[in-house]
């Protein structure tokens, strides 16, 4: 199989891009549809694949502000790391809010998106959160945080009410 990694598949900033990958390639990757947030699909895919023939890297989770080879506006949770999807996407959401719409930095939002999933993360090997659904969950966590910039809440609460209606 052709390798689809290329160091250029990695943004210090969001930009606009085409697919970079073919739609076989998609289509083996995509394992499940978990929903979408304000439009954007949120897709459970099979991790193993993605590190062993486009990424190495590829932890839990990705999305299209921070690699070339995630599609525009997805988010890419591994279909494997099931108890990890909440705060998987809290985090991926968080980072893709503030390097397209804020303008930051991968480094920086990726630091803002860490101190958003970290207490998400306690919070539920706590009890203290209950996860049944990984999309409401990431949202609501996002909603209540006091110290997320305002625009992640806000748009996480439009998020939330998009979610509920579309359901």
């Amino acid at each position: 199989m052709q390798d689809f990694f290329d160091p250029a598949n990695q943004m210090e900033r969001w930009e606009s891009h085409p697919p970079a990958l073919p739609a076989d390639i998609l289509a083996l990757i995509r394992k499940e549809y978990l929903g979408e947030i304000l439009g954007c699909p949120v897709w459970g895919v099979d991790g193993d694949f993605v590190r062993n023939n486009v990424h190495v890297d590829f932890c839990v989770g990705g999305n299209a502000a921070r690699y070339r080879y995630v599609p525009q506006w997805e988010f890419w949770l591994d279909v494997a790391k099931p108890d990890d999807r909440a705060a998987t996407l809290a985090h991926e959401l968080t980072e893709t809010l503030l390097m397209r719409w804020k303008g930051m930095d991968y480094e920086t939002a990726h630091e803002c998106a860490n101190s958003v999933e970290v207490p998400f993360r306690r919070a539920i090997s706590e009890g203290l959160v209950v996860v049944n659904d990984p999309v409401v969950s990431a949202l609501e966590w996002l909603m209540q945080l006091g110290d997320a910039p305002r625009e992640v809440q806000a748009l996480a609460m439009a998020a939330k009410v998009a979610h509920r209606w579309s359901r």
